[in-house]
C-alpha cells in the first residue's frame, strides 16, 4: 500500500484537513454530480448523511493506514456493500479523480507532487480492494458499521 514516508505525508495532510471534512466531502458530491450526472440516482436525495460517512470513512482509512490488514478487510466489506448499492468498478476512478481534486485546493500549496503521488496510491488501493470486495464473496457488512 503505501511506505512509511507516504504514510506520514497522508497523515500530515489530513490533519490539515481534518476540522473541513464534512464541507470537503459537500464539494466532492457536488463535484461528482457536476460531471458524472448518472451516478445521482446512486444516492438518497437527502446527500447530508453521506457526507458525513465519506468523512468517517476518510478518518477511518486515514487511521488504519498501520493495520493494513484491518483496513483492507473493511474496505472488502465496504466494497460489497457499495456494490448492493450498484456501484459498478468504473466509478472508483472517477471518485478518486474528483477526490483529489478537491483535496488539492483544499490543500493549495501544502499540496505537493509526492503528497500527490501518495495519496493517489491510497486511493488506487482503496478503489481496488473495494472493486474486489464487490465482486467476491464477502460476508454483509454488520450493522454498526
Amino acid at each position: 500500500m503505501l511506505d512509511n514516508r507516504e504514510a506520514q505525508l497522508v497523515r500530515e495532510a489530513f490533519q490539515h484537513i481534518s476540522l473541513q471534512l464534512v464541507g470537503i466531502s459537500a464539494r466532492f458530491y457536488a463535484r461528482l454530480f457536476e460531471r458524472a450526472p448518472a451516478v445521482r440516482p446512486l444516492f438518497a436525495e437527502d446527500i447530508g448523511p453521506q457526507t458525513a460517512k465519506l468523512a468517517q470513512t476518510l478518518t477511518y482509512v486515514v487511521s488504519a493506514l498501520s493495520s493494513r490488514d484491518e483496513l483492507r478487510e473493511r474496505l472488502l466489506l465496504l466494497g460489497k456493500s457499495h456494490a448492493k448499492l450498484g456501484a459498478e468498478p468504473a466509478h472508483y476512478a472517477l471518485v478518486g479523480e474528483v477526490l483529489t481534486e478537491v483535496l488539492a485546493e483544499t490543500l493549495d500549496s501544502r499540496w505537493t507532487p509526492e503528497l500527490d503521488a501518495a495519496w493517489g496510491r491510497l486511493l488506487t488501493f482503496v478503489a481496488e480492494t473495494m472493486i474486489e470486495g464487490g465482486a467476491g464473496d464477502v460476508v454483509d457488512l454488520p450493522k454498526s458499521a
